[in-house]
């Protein structure tokens, strides 16, 4: 039996698993307000927003929850994305709908077109940090990390 997630205009349920998901993860598109094309029904407990009110920009778009003076960090981020075949972390503030501030994480890696290669949306999951001392610092993009299956050294399990 595949999982399968439930999908209804754009957000997606992925049952179960939504629970142990410490975060939102989403699809959107390459463009100036970052439009939403798929994002997880966790948004409303991470962000406190309804997840259909991002998609397709209806009431609310990404960038707008993007607290202004790290807009040009993600932009930056969203430019090193693009431009690499790896996927890439970054450290920003978001604003929930309380107007609360906090720090997230975000994981993030480009959606390229099957013939151009261009990068045409991003994929990627964000969590809140603001819990977690040892993960915050100034809003910046951190890493690029490129794994292969030959590069990856998974440890054998052992057996019982």
């Amino acid at each position: 039996m595949k999982a399968q997630p439930k999908k209804t205009k754009g957000v997606a349920s992925l049952g179960p698993i939504e629970q142990c998901l410490p975060g939102v993860a989403y699809i959107c598109e390459n463009d100036g307000l970052y439009t939403m094309r798929y994002i997880t029904p966790t948004l409303r407990s991470v962000l406190g927003y309804e997840p259909a009110d991002f998609i397709d920009n209806k009431r609310h778009f990404a960038a707008s929850v993007i607290l202004p003076e790290d807009l040009d960090v993600v932009d930056e981020f969203a430019e090193i994305v693009a431009k690499a075949d790896i996927a890439v972390t970054a450290r920003y503030r978001l604003v929930r709908a309380s107007g609360e501030v906090f720090q997230a994480l975000v994981f993030a890696h480009a959606l390229r077109d099957p013939k151009t290669k261009e990068p045409v949306g991003f994929c990627g999951v964000l969590t809140d940090i603001s819990g977690v001392p040892s993960l915050q610092g100034e809003s910046a993009v951190l890493t690029q990390a490129k794994y292969t299956s030959k590069e990856r050294k998974t440890p054998k399990r052992k057996r019982r």
